[in-house]
């Protein structure tokens, strides 16, 4: 077997080699990938624009197509123009679209909102993020960005994270940064209120190499010990810069 193996390690040079063009130096320029870019959903949270948006030439309405009955049960989430209903005649670029399906019901984010369907897909409850989590004391009372849901197994529980910030100049005062969590008392919360969530802030003002950070873009898990929420962070002030990878950690509530 040692011929085999001085075979197939001569082999795997001479590949090598030919990949490279002759020259094993060559692996050596591969480029990192590039650094995060500041999300879609934090550039816009200071560019809410009123309704109407014009988008262009009137087009015939969406017709909403189901998938194969056979295949799965389907039924549309937000529409486009559920934002000036929900954020005061305001409307969200971009959606940032995404949805957890817990055990009685379904529980779906975008920017900047948030609803509750049963799994047949009668609409139970809809609300801003903003309102959402207006719990006094809580967070900035902004326009939030980039929320995500999960459904927690362990615990039988909806988690949702979404982010807000001020940013005015580097060094201003008045910036702030928010990670603001939500976890559901039960798995079938029946409204948008504490009635049926517990509320939690994370202050993601951090300060990295002397500049201050704000916290964009959440990774968002759980395990049966606790949420995690990870984050890039940027400088406050114009063309903000990534900085490293911030954390939270929040213990189970």
């Amino acid at each position: 077997m040692a011929w085999k193996t001085k075979w197939l390690g001569l082999l795997s040079s001479l590949l090598f080699l030919l990949a490279s063009g002759g020259n094993a130096a060559d692996f050596s320029r591969i480029q990192p990938p590039p650094p995060p870019e500041i999300s879609g959903g934090a550039a816009m949270s200071g560019h809410a624009q009123k309704a109407p948006l014009l988008l262009g030439p009137a087009t015939a309405p969406y017709r909403f197509t189901p998938f194969d009955s056979a295949a799965a049960t389907s039924f549309p989430g937000f529409g486009f123009d559920d934002n000036p209903v929900e954020n005061d005649g305001f409307l969200s670029i971009p959606p940032d679209p995404i949805g957890a399906a817990g055990t009685d019901r379904v529980i779906a984010v975008v920017n900047t909102m948030i609803e509750a369907s049963s799994k047949s897909g009668t609409l139970l409850w809809r609300d801003s993020l903003k309102d959402f989590f207006n719990t006094p004391g809580l967070g900035l009372g902004t326009r939030t960005f980039d929320p995500k849901v999960i459904w927690d197994h362990y615990e039988n529980r909806f988690v949702v994270v979404t982010l807000e910030r001020t940013d005015t100049a580097q060094g201003d005062a008045a910036n702030a940064s928010r990670i603001l969590l939500a976890v559901s008392k039960t798995a079938t919360p029946a409204t948008a209120t504490s009635a049926d969530w517990y509320y939690h802030t994370i202050n993601s003002m951090i300060d990295i190499g002397g500049v201050n950070r704000w916290a964009d873009y959440p990774g968002f898990a759980v395990d049966e010990e606790a949420v995690y929420i990870t984050n890039n962070m940027f400088s406050f002030g114009s063309g903000g810069l990534l900085a490293v990878s911030g954390s939270g950690l929040l213990t189970r509530v």
